[in-house]
């Protein structure tokens, strides 16, 4: 598979919802790992670009969640895409 290719998928609300929940659990099992070997095995600039990374998908699927026209307030952990308009 290539990383950078983009791909397409349906998914209910309920779905939408349910992945959020499971980024937002990643950050957080992530940053506790980290804080318990002190940050050993993924140093700052890493912990920093999966934050980036898994910030923007959340982002990208709180906008695609919300009813047409309404206005989207973001989580904590959504990170506003780079070089997108919104």
């Amino acid at each position: 598979m290539n990383p950078d290719a983009t791909h397409s998928v349906t998914l209910s609300g309920y779905d939408m919802m349910t992945v959020r929940a499971g980024l937002k659990a990643y950050l957080r099992a992530f940053a506790e790992h980290r804080k318990l070997d002190g940050g050993d095995t993924h140093p700052d600039d890493e912990w920093q670009r999966l934050q980036r990374h898994v910030g923007e998908l959340i982002w990208r699927l709180e906008d695609a969640g919300a009813e047409s026209g309404t206005l989207v307030i973001h989580s904590d952990e959504a990170v506003e895409p780079r070089g997108e308009e919104q």
